[in-house]
C-alpha cells in the first residue's frame, strides 16, 4: 500500500505507474492522478502540439508496425478477420498481439489477449522470457 501524494488516498501498488527513479518503485501520484493531470496538459494549446509532436515521431520511426496495425485494423472492419475472446482468460474485449511479428506475411495472423494478458505478454518478451 501507499499514499498518492495528490489525493492523499491510500491505494495498492498495482495503482501506481512505475517508476524506475522512486526508491519503491513507483510513482507518487496515483493512476488516477497522473492520467486526470495528463489530460488537462493535453487539452491545452502547448499540450496538443506535444502530443501530435510525438505521435508523429512515433508514427515515422514504426511505419512498419503502424502499417500493419492499419492492415488488421481495416480486415477485422472488412470482416476478413473475426476478434475472438482473450487466449489466456475469455474476455470479450480483445487487443490483437502480433506474435509472429510485422511482417506483411504475418499482418494478419494475431493472437487476441485481453489488455491485461498483452502487457504481461509484452514484459515477458522484453525480458526475454519468449
Amino acid at each position: 500500500m501507499k499514499d498518492c501524494t495528490k489525493c492523499h488516498q491510500e491505494k495498492p501498488l498495482n495503482g501506481f505507474h512505475r517508476n524506475k527513479l522512486s526508491r519503491d518503485g513507483h510513482n507518487w501520484w496515483c493512476k488516477e492522478c497522473s492520467c486526470a493531470a495528463i489530460r488537462k496538459w493535453r487539452s491545452t494549446q502547448k499540450g496538443k502540439q506535444q502530443h501530435r509532436e510525438q505521435m508523429q515521431r512515433y508514427r515515422a520511426n514504426n511505419r512498419l508496425k503502424e502499417s500493419m496495425r492499419a492492415r488488421l485494423r481495416r480486415a477485422v472492419k472488412s470482416g476478413k478477420v473475426k476478434k475472438t475472446r482473450c487466449a489466456v482468460c475469455g474476455v470479450v474485449e480483445v487487443e490483437a498481439h502480433h506474435h509472429r511479428g510485422y511482417t506483411s506475411e504475418t499482418a494478419l495472423d494475431v493472437k487476441w489477449l485481453c489488455r491485461e494478458h498483452h502487457l504481461a505478454t509484452e514484459e515477458m518478451i522484453r525480458r526475454g522470457y519468449k
